[in-house]
């Protein structure tokens, strides 16, 4: 039997994201654990993660990246543990910043990991270093190690390979951006080669890749990559995003064909949601890749 390992990261570090540490729970909501349980999988619910005390909030505004470090390697060890004691690791997880606790467990797991990031944007020009925080931005270039120094220091067991790396679903990438993904070596599909190619071929090059690679996988939605007609639920609406047949057929084939070591979901904000859509979606998408795994395994 499949053994699926569910984690709530209900966490937001900083002030303009604050909806999102209701993402967890919103997912939760539609009743996900409950479907997963009946397809036959043995569920090990590490349940939600409690919210930032009024004093831990203090900290992460005066203290910065040092008290995020402390929370993102609290959090790992639980994904740790995970990783060792499930099939798949499920984690519901904040803004987008809750991936580097996913990063950091992922990479002591195995180092040579590779990760499907789903994501609208990459924020990834070594021309726009910035020493702040700013939810999302700077994200990637933090696990790859060429952030603003302090950060990579602190976070210097996020590290991954670029090669290691595959982004899928941005759009409206600045040349800039673009131009340091090519240099990198980070394999990436934006959505104007979806469009012209098709999610179909672009589906089939992203498993060469991974069949390539022979690590275990790990995959990365940042709800923000859905288009929202589909997930309205985010902070900054962008159109022109993955439609639900295109997710559907992406999550179906990974099954099928390059089982995932973990699923993370970032960035829902039920506050901004049309009662409750966007987690639904989620879900939906969720148990396609989970049914179609079971079916396989048996």
């Amino acid at each position: 039997m499949q053994t699926v390992g569910i984690l709530g990261l209900p966490w937001v570090f900083g002030n303009e994201r604050k909806g999102t540490g209701l993402g967890p729970f919103a997912i939760r909501y539609t009743g996900l654990v409950a479907s997963l349980a009946s397809y036959g999988a043995k569920i090990q619910d590490f349940h939600n993660m409690p919210f930032f005390t009024e004093f831990e909030e203090e900290l992460f505004l005066t203290d910065g990246l040092k008290a995020i470090t402390s929370k993102v390697y609290e959090a790992s060890d639980v994904i740790g543990t995970m990783l060792d004691k499930t099939s798949t690791s499920l984690i519901l997880a904040g803004d987008e910043w809750n991936s580097l606790a996913v990063f950091k467990a992922a990479q002591k797991n195995d180092p040579d990991s590779v990760y499907i990031l789903l994501d609208a944007n990459a924020h990834i020009s070594l021309t726009e270093l910035d020493c702040s925080l700013p939810p999302g931005r700077g994200l990637l270039r933090t696990i790859i190690g060429k952030g603003e120094a302090r950060t990579v220091d602190l976070f210097a067991d996020c590290i991954v390979k670029p090669s290691n790396l595959s982004v899928l679903g941005t759009r409206r990438v600045p040349q800039s951006d673009e131009a340091c993904l090519e240099q990198l070596g980070i394999c990436h599909f934006d959505m104007t080669e979806i469009d012209k190619v098709g999610f179909g071929k672009v589906t089939d090059q992203l498993l060469k890749w991974l069949y390539r690679k022979q690590r275990p996988i790990h995959l990365l939605i940042d709800v923000d990559a859905i288009d929202p007609a589909f997930a309205p639920g985010v902070d900054h609406i962008s159109s022109g995003g993955l439609y639900y047949r295109e997710m559907d057929y992406l999550m179906q084939n990974l099954a099928l064909g390059a089982p995932l070591r973990s699923i993370t979901v970032l960035g829902l904000n039920p506050l901004h949601d049309d009662a409750n859509k966007s987690a639904k979606f989620i879900s939906t998408i969720l148990e396609s890749y989970f049914v179609t795994f079971f079916h396989k395994s048996k």
